[in-house]
């Protein structure tokens, strides 16, 4: 199996660069077309017409920028000890990080990894002392440290262990399969196949899983189904919860052999508890989102605790609490340091362990006792660098008639309250995800160069129920759009931008919302700049990845394209060559057709880069990024 490699080095930053584009500003021209690999190399490409002038090379502070953008996921507890998955910062590649009591967290020499459903997850599981893993690129499963592969005809994800099984769900461009397999006689079972599947838990003889069709997204419709299991077949299937216009998610056998999850039957997503004897009852109701979009395999967003208690996140708006859930429904906010919290619980005792972050605080894994809630024990991630300034945002609420609209404004470093400044709008990469409010050293570098950034969390992020949820069907590129010119215009009246130094800014979805801004004779923006973005919803219904071709489909209506000859803002564009959700060639046709209109278009292409931008990749496009934000300020 391959192993991950450590690297203490931030890349070829390292070195001196000679060219520090982004520290003087750089006005926005027509033909800059170029091509750059993740160490900094110019390529130049003989069939492209445009003139290629110098990659960015990025300077020490993006380099630190992104050197500081370390992830957690996959949070999970077993035989005593906590693992998860650390990605960026100075990981070559994820890999899964252990931590055992009055012990420091170490990173085991495993590559982790699996493109299940185009974002993966669910990518390991613990049990008996042993580690299985599915692993890149392939997405096979393996035993930590075994000579062979348990599970090697397929990408493999959504690992879990019951009973003496390891279960998974395997992709196929045909479907999905849940597979079953003896860990003492590594014996293969395919339990069942369909559309699309997660979760399988299997607890006492019982198999329960999550299942939707290939027109849907889990979000919007899906089914929870629990049959029997003899060691060989399924049988008896029997579907528990969920249908066409309802979303389950996060199955969960629970200590007293109930089966728990989450339902947004009532319009939010709340636990709910199923037996075979009393049917299905609520066990949490309250209105907030207790679940994210499974947009991942594997999420977890409540755990089981000493007598009879459930921990579980809630969200009602950007900001997540912890609460603890006893017999009788009695729910308990649980004091935290933390705004916001990834979807992984896991318990340890009567400690709860989380992945949480705040506006001064970068994640953490964390230890919070119940019997003494206000003490937080760090297990792992570090805190801000008391010589570093962090702009901490302001919560601002904008009430449109259409709905409440929640920003979260940063002021630049060492810029007074009553003072405007250029401001960069961000609509997140959703668009069934919402504005994390947390220290984003991305927002960090941009303010403290001079730059206010919004986070808005538009019609259609999460976080705020159903209704609002499904805002954005047959709206893309319209409500997102209408939400982010609101709340740029309304920053200008209340005196904190300057109305001629507006941008827009966004990534994946985002940069789709940033495009089609730019396509609007009414956009208060002066300049548009996308990272990864969609172009042309109405083809990506064929060339997104299987799992997401249904969210192109709810998104698009027939003018969602973004056509060059409406774009009346300049644009900057920056895209990963190996991007396998966003295709770069929609980003190249355009960036071509625009500049052979004499229109006003900055691009870059980054190679070996993926949808999602990291290490020297990250600072390069931040790098340009800034270049282009400057070039507003000099016009």
């Amino acid at each position: 199996m391959r192993t991950a490699h450590l690297s203490t080095s931030t890349g070829p930053g390292d070195r001196s660069p000679t060219v520090r584009l982004g520290t003087r500003p750089v006005a926005l021209r027509r033909s800059n077309m170029r091509s750059t690999d993740t160490t900094g190399n110019a390529r130049r490409k003989v069939s492209q017409p445009m003139g290629i002038r110098t990659s960015p090379v990025p300077d020490r502070s993006a380099i630190e920028a992104a050197r500081r953008s370390v992830g957690f996921d996959g949070l999970s507890a077993g035989d005593g000890k906590l693992y998860w998955i650390a990605s960026g910062g100075d990981l070559a590649e994820p890999a899964i990080v252990n931590w055992t009591a009055g012990q420091v967290a170490e990173a085991l020499p495993f590559a982790v990894g699996n493109s299940v459903h185009a974002y993966g997850g669910g990518s390991f599981a613990v049990g008996g002392g042993r580690i299985w893993l599915s692993s890149p690129p392939e997405g096979n499963v393996w035993q930590a440290g075994a000579a062979h592969a348990l599970l090697a005809d397929g990408d493999y994800g959504d690992l879990s262990i019951g009973d003496g099984l390891l279960l998974s769900v395997r992709e196929t461009p045909a479907g999905d399969h849940l597979v079953a397999v003896d860990i003492a006689t590594e014996r293969v079972h395919d339990l069942h196949h369909a559309a699309f599947l997660a979760s399988p838990r299997f607890h006492a003889g019982h198999l329960a899983w999550i299942q939707w069709a290939e027109d849907t997204m889990p979000w919007d419709s899906s089914q929870l189904f629990v049959a029997s299991f003899d060691g060989k077949s399924l049988s008896k299937p029997l579907r528990v919860a969920g249908g066409p216009s309802v979303s389950v998610t996060q199955p969960q056998w629970g200590p007293g052999g109930q089966l728990y999850f989450m339902s947004d039957e009532t319009g939010w997503w709340n636990l709910c508890q199923w037996d075979a004897r009393n049917g299905t009852r609520a066990v949490a109701p309250i209105e907030a989102d207790c679940a994210a979009a499974p947009w991942e395999l594997g999420y977890s967003s409540y755990t089981f605790l000493p007598n009879g208690r459930i921990a579980m996140i809630t969200q009602n708006g950007p900001l997540h609490r912890l609460v603890t859930v006893a017999p009788g429904q009695h729910i308990s906010d649980v004091p935290l340091p933390y705004t916001s919290i990834k979807p992984y619980l896991a318990a340890i005792g009567s400690s709860i362990a989380m992945i949480g972050s705040s506006p001064t605080t970068a994640q953490q894994v964390a230890l919070i006792s119940m019997d003494h809630p206000h003490d937080v024990q760090v297990v792992s991630g570090s805190t801000a660098n008391a010589s570093v300034q962090i702009s901490v945002p302001e919560h601002i609420v904008m009430k449109l008639p259409e709905a409440p609209i929640h920003i979260f404004h940063y002021r630049p470093a060492g810029v007074g309250s009553n003072v405007a400044a250029p401001t960069v709008v961000r609509a997140h990469a959703g668009p069934t995800y919402q504005a994390d409010v947390r220290l984003d050293w991305e927002v960090q570098y941009f303010t403290s160069r001079g730059f206010a950034v919004a986070d808005v969390d538009y019609r259609g992020s999460t976080g705020y129920g159903r209704e609002f949820r499904q805002a954005l069907n047959g709206n893309w590129g319209i409500a997102d759009v209408d939400d982010c010119h609101a709340a740029a215009r309304h920053l200008v009246d209340i005196g904190l931008a300057q109305a001629d130094a507006l941008i827009i800014f966004g990534a994946s979805a985002g940069g789709y919302t940033a495009l089609r801004s730019a396509s609007r004779p009414d956009s208060p923006f002066g300049l548009a700049v996308a990272r990864s973005p969609v172009v042309n919803p109405v083809a990506w219904q064929r060339s997104a990845p299987r799992f997401q071709r249904p969210h192109a489909a709810a998104l698009a209506h027939p003018n969602a394209d973004v056509d060059p000859r409406t774009i009346c803002r300049p644009i900057a564009i920056i895209h990963g060559v190996k991007d396998t959700v966003a295709p770069v060639s929609d980003t190249r046709r355009l960036a071509h057709a625009l500049n052979e209109m004499g229109k006003e278009i900055d691009y870059l292409e980054i190679q070996g880069a993926d949808h999602y931008l990291s290490g020297y990749a990250l600072a390069q496009s931040l790098e340009f990024e800034i270049a282009a934000f400057r070039s507003v300020i000099v016009r």
